[in-house]
């Protein structure tokens, strides 16, 4: 039975996956991976990684409900730029693999 912290790595997993495939630009990308890391309990995650994962939703929901969107995430990404959606994957990319390693010991 996997352990939390291994729940939330495959969770990060495939939010990563969803970045990687996904058929949109960035933004896209990470209103398709957005949910889930909204989905991992905070709980759940190692304090190693626990402030940066919290920073990264926090940067992608930061405007709350507005601009006629239907959620946080999509408020926040409506009018975020290209650069900012780019280094929020790269951080989400680097969460994934810093989970991995936690969580099984892969590097």
């Amino acid at each position: 039975m996997p352990t939390p912290l291994q729940k939330a790595a495959e969770q990060l997993d495939q939010a990563v996956y969803y970045l990687a495939i996904g058929q949109d630009e960035i933004r896209g990308r990470l209103r398709l991976a957005g949910p889930e890391l909204l989905r991992v309990p905070t709980t759940d995650l190692d304090p190693e990684i626990k402030e940066d994962f919290e920073a990264v939703i926090h940067d992608l929901t930061w405007k709350g409900v507005r601009d006629g969107c239907e959620s946080p995430l999509a408020s926040t990404l409506f009018g975020m730029r290209k650069a900012k959606a780019m280094e929020i994957a790269k951080r989400i990319w680097a969460l994934r693999r810093l989970a991995r390693e936690l969580a099984y010991g892969d590097s």
